[in-house]
């Protein structure tokens, strides 16, 4: 499961929303042996992106514990949409956190994935008032993971309000809030990915390019040839000028997505972030060969999915059909 600008866009929208979770959390996101070992397993399999082998290894758990294992289903549901574009999946990741029960932090982190389908699927309210309730559970939590889940959260608070001086109490903790999401998203061992990502992101709003390029290389490290990473690595690579680099990777990514999933969403990432880039980068003519490709009944069908970022900087540019 990854953590794209869409769902980051919405994570404070609840932060003035009144919430009514309690904090009967139990101390910590560990598991017994037996269950730790099946959690990694499927971290490691969707990671790889084998989702078939990964959910099976999901079903395992959830014999054991039915509601963490409702959890990791969910993230290897989600992570197939994130991946291959398969909104039968998100549809099925959301349908079953809505219904299963969780305790303690792992109800902290039910919430916080479904906040996530929900921020997808435009149910953008209802993703703020899950998340809004995540984040007091994970809050209240010593755990380290929980801590960086919380500051997620956190920052985009604190974005929000910064340098709003009629609020009384305010706060500016984003820079212990990156170093508790850099700490975990190096040393977590299972749930990195989800630190990682909204990292990333963070560094690139703040045009903070090469430390945004580090991490994404970091986590390639960690999952070589993964395909979400490295389209996050082609935006890093654009941010800092590389362009020629990003676009010869949105180019592979484009062929490789065709073969793999069809026209996809990721697919349509790639052909108009190549168009946006050929564009910004003075080619008109390959920017037009690749806007063209929108106007394609397939991408249509799909729009509403797309990432808002992507699709305001392609209209922006007047690169939409």
């Amino acid at each position: 499961m990854h953590l794209p600008r869409s769902f980051l866009s919405v994570l404070v929208f609840g932060a003035f929303f009144c919430s009514a979770a309690q904090s009967a959390q139990s101390p910590s996101l560990s598991l017994g042996q037996t269950e730790d070992s099946l959690a990694h397993a499927i971290s490691a399999l969707t990671l790889h992106n084998q989702y078939d082998a990964a959910q099976t290894a999901a079903n395992r758990l959830a014999a054991l514990q039915p509601s963490t294992g409702c959890v990791f289903s969910a993230m290897v549901q989600v992570s197939r949409f994130d991946d291959l574009g398969d909104t039968v999946a998100l549809r099925q990741a959301t349908r079953n956190l809505d219904t299963c029960k969780a305790t303690g932090l792992w109800e902290a982190l039910r919430l916080f994935e479904l906040g996530y389908a929900h921020s997808v699927q435009g149910n953008n309210v209802q993703a703020a008032l899950k998340t809004r309730s995540a984040a007091k559970h994970f809050k209240e939590s010593s755990d380290p993971d929980a801590k960086a889940f919380y500051a997620i959260y956190a920052y985009y608070l604190d974005q929000l309000t910064a340098g709003i001086s009629w609020m009384p109490f305010i706060s500016d903790k984003r820079t212990a809030y990156i170093a508790d999401l850099d700490k975990r998203a190096n040393s977590s061992s299972i749930y990195w990915p989800l630190f990682a990502t909204p990292l990333v992101w963070i560094h690139y709003d703040r045009k903070e390019f090469g430390k945004a390029l580090g991490q994404v290389d970091a986590m390639l490290r960690k999952a070589p040839g993964h395909p979400v990473f490295l389209q996050m690595r082609a935006d890093m690579l654009f941010g800092l000028g590389r362009n020629q680099e990003a676009v010869d990777i949105y180019l592979q990514s484009a062929q490789n997505y065709r073969n793999r999933s069809g026209e996809s969403i990721r697919y349509w990432c790639a052909v108009g972030n190549l168009a946006r880039m050929y564009q910004k980068m003075g080619n008109t003519e390959q920017a037009r060969l690749w806007s063209a490709k929108l106007a394609s009944p397939a991408f249509a069908k799909l729009r509403k999915w797309m990432p808002a970022s992507l699709m305001d900087d392609l209209d922006d540019h007047d690169l939409l059909p």
